[in-house]
């Protein structure tokens, strides 16, 4: 009875489609397309709803959450002594730019770095540290799906050019860390910027020929998911320490490769207390990491091991901070404000793909406490060395230059003529950036004193002779 009756309902639901589909002419092709489409249109639309809904929950997520720095008022009040000291038109300079008007004094400036313990909800605009709201932005499915696919296409390319990825799980997200081993190098550490991650560099760090670890922090980049939480200083110096220790641990290329997953980074209690020597690079907002961890090795007693440090478009060096961290405080309506350093289609494609991106957003208005990820100690043992491209969008790099002229190390910084953003390591010079990268970190920590023939060149925009051009 059970079999009969289940073959007449699939009888009947034969007999109804049948009428329903003479009725409605479905057997008839462009009725057919026509329905196709729609079918098609309609689960778009239901699956980029289901995005929306996601990315509003996340959004809600992120902007509930509170950094929680464990900088004091005090230190705060260390480090804006610092910058006035390394830039004394800091507070002039901040009046200029509307995200940072309310500062006009050194208390102001103290109030703005500083994270109180009431939390009062800042509007998005203003520099106010671990306050700032955050911006809502939606990008669309299709956009978000790209992006993926961007990312495990190139995750495939970075694990057939030879780098294997370990992950290292916290309580703020996973961090993965990629391996590329060359036996017998000194390890480059490299923290990427804001984007894709591990997969725009991987090519990059091959010019090196040595080992090279490429840091990847949860809760950044256009195709990660949200994390729970925020970086700390001290979790970004204990993922980076355990792997560095893991991987000189492992007696060959081999043994290293087959580290596929690791315990989690905050519980690992390892019984050296020596770090293998290393060198840092870093890209643009990779810089706050690599301060991150810089300064961490400064609180643990460990910085004699990092011995070459390499910023290149990074925001943390001590001039000119407060003025190079106002970009992702803007939006499209103040751009009067910045057009002496781009044309209006340029500062309308960043601000709106990346400034106003709500993982962007987060790490730049929440999680960067500034004691932490600017360079602003002066007895740091590591050579510390920044590039930059002459028409950066993102910093004032004219003036930039003008004060690190007059700095103890000239040498060490460097200006790319006529490059933006990025061009130091994807631009037409590139190779020529890469051989002064190389320079910096075989001179073991100080520079070789060897003056390149074009830093004699004067820029237009300069009143004073840039330090080192490309």
């Amino acid at each position: 009875m059970r079999m009969l009756k289940r073959y007449s309902d699939i009888v009947l639901y034969r007999y109804i489609v049948s009428v329903y589909c003479n009725q409605m002419d479905l057997y008839n092709k462009s009725t057919q397309t026509s329905v196709i489409l729609f079918a098609g249109f309609a689960s778009y639309c239901t699956f980029e709803l289901m995005n929306y809904t996601r990315v509003c929950r996340n959004y809600d997520r992120l902007n509930q959450m509170r950094n929680r720095s464990t900088a004091s008022r005090a230190d705060i009040g260390v480090l804006v002594d610092r910058i006035l000291e390394t830039t004394p038109t800091t507070i002039q300079r901040c009046i200029e730019y509307t995200s940072t008007r309310h500062i006009d004094s050194r208390e102001a400036l103290v109030d703005s770095l500083y994270v109180p313990e009431k939390y009062e909800e800042i509007p998005y605009t203003q520099l106010s540290a671990g306050r700032t709201k955050l911006k809502f932005v939606y990008y669309p499915l299709i956009a978000e799906i790209g992006l993926r696919t961007i990312r495990r296409l190139g995750n495939a390319h970075l694990r057939w050019i030879g780098f294997r990825r370990t992950r290292y799980p916290t309580q703020i997200g996973d961090y993965h860390v990629w391996s590329r081993i060359v036996p017998g190098t000194k390890p480059i550490v490299f923290f990427p910027g804001f984007g894709l991650g591990a997969v725009a560099y991987g090519n990059m760090l091959r010019y090196f020929r040595r080992t090279a670890y490429i840091v990847e922090i949860p809760n950044l980049g256009m195709a990660s998911d949200a994390a729970p939480g925020f970086i700390t200083p001290e979790t970004v110096y204990q993922v980076v320490r355990h792997h560095l220790l893991e991987m000189e641990s492992a007696e060959s290329a081999e043994s290293a490769e087959s580290v596929e997953s690791a315990e989690s980074a905050e519980s690992v209690d390892c019984d050296r207390t020596t770090v293998p020597s290393h060198d840092i690079i870093a890209h643009s907002m990779g810089s706050g990491q690599a301060a991150f961890y810089v300064n961490a090795q400064y609180t643990n007693h460990t910085e004699d091991a990092t011995q070459t440090v390499i910023i290149c478009d990074g925001f943390v060096n001590p001039y000119d901070t407060i003025s190079s961290i106002t970009f992702s405080f803007i939006d499209s309506s103040l751009f009067n404000e910045y057009k002496h350093r781009s044309s209006w289609i340029e500062f309308m494609l960043v601000v709106n793909l990346v400034c106003t991106n709500v993982l962007c957003s987060t790490y730049t208005k929440r999680a960067i406490c500034l004691y932490h990820s600017v360079l602003w100690r002066e007895d740091y043992k590591a050579n510390i060395c920044y590039i930059y491209g002459e028409r950066d969008l993102l910093y004032d790099v004219p003036f930039i230059a003008s004060l690190a002229a007059n700095d103890k190390h000239p040498d060490n910084t460097m200006v790319i003529p006529r490059a933006r953003h990025g061009a130091c390591l994807f631009g037409k010079k590139r190779n020529q950036t890469l051989d002064r990268m190389i320079r910096w970190m075989d001179s073991n920590g100080r520079t070789n004193g060897r003056t390149n023939e074009m830093s004699l060149t004067i820029c237009k925009s300069y009143r004073t002779v840039p330090p080192i051009y490309a």
